[in-house]
């Protein structure tokens, strides 16, 4: 769609950034993560497939190493 090498595309958004293309979806996903938690009580479960991931224990793996704790501990569970 943009018609440029990805290669390209990823030292173009780390340079405009500071965070490659992979750590920036990473981040905003563990963020949107974090208001469902707090928001809602739809389980952790729901809350991994609503932000694309099919195993509920990457989900997890990747929550607590990006906010520092388990998504349970996170909402107070």
């Amino acid at each position: 769609m943009l018609h440029i090498n990805s290669s390209y595309f990823s030292r173009l958004f780390k340079r405009e950034t500071g965070y490659n293309f992979i750590q920036y979806v990473t981040n905003a996903k563990m963020e949107r993560a974090k208001e469902l938690l707090a928001r809602s009580n739809i389980s952790v479960e729901e809350v991994a497939a609503r932000l694309g991931y099919e195993n509920k224990s990457y989900f997890a793996k990747l929550f607590k190493k990006h906010i520092g704790g388990t998504p349970g501990e996170y909402r107070g569970d």
